[in-house]
């Protein structure tokens, strides 16, 4: 399904954060910018998540809150 500009920046802006009180989750958005991140590089387009749940959780470890355990396949 091919999308035009105006309808990606919409999917973009609306994506959701899971929020608790003060908490939340941010493990879509960091997945989006880590999947626009290989496009940009030209890796390939589907790859195992076992290959990517190193980076997703480091991401999540430095952009995300402070939390005892981390789970990167949370937005699966």
């Amino acid at each position: 399904m091919l999308i035009n500009e105006q309808e990606l920046i919409t999917r973009i802006t609306t994506l959701n954060v899971w929020k608790k009180g003060d908490q939340r989750a941010p493990h879509e958005p960091l997945l989006l910018l880590l999947a626009l991140g290989r496009i940009h590089t030209d890796s390939p387009r589907l790859i195992p998540f076992d290959q990517i749940d190193t980076k997703l959780t480091q991401l999540l470890q430095d952009f995300g809150p402070s939390r005892a355990n981390y789970y990167p396949e949370l937005p699966f």
